[in-house]
């Protein structure tokens, strides 16, 4: 099961994370399929959240599933990350 979560990146006491599209039973750590974004959460209010809207649907709508804390996080953004139309053939 593929998931869209947050990998941790930065020093101590201060993170940073990116939204990435992993696999389930991957370590918080390993490597990451695709990256869809970051967060920081002591940057700038223009720069603290940017995310590939597009490539989150795209995977939503092939089966990948948000975390509880990215969920919270496009929430607070007021995004939504619902499965990208069908193109038609």
């Amino acid at each position: 099961m593929l998931k869209i979560r947050l990998q941790r990146l930065g020093r101590r006491n201060h993170a940073f994370f990116r939204i990435v599209l992993m696999d389930a039973r991957v370590k918080r750590q390993g490597a990451a399929k695709e990256n869809l974004g970051h967060y920081d959460p002591h940057g700038e209010d223009s720069k603290k959240f940017q995310v590939k809207l597009e490539r989150v649907q795209h995977w939503v709508g092939l089966g990948a599933q948000l975390t509880e804390s990215v969920q919270k996080l496009f929430k607070q953004q007021g995004l939504k990350a619902k499965a990208a139309p069908a193109a038609k053939a």
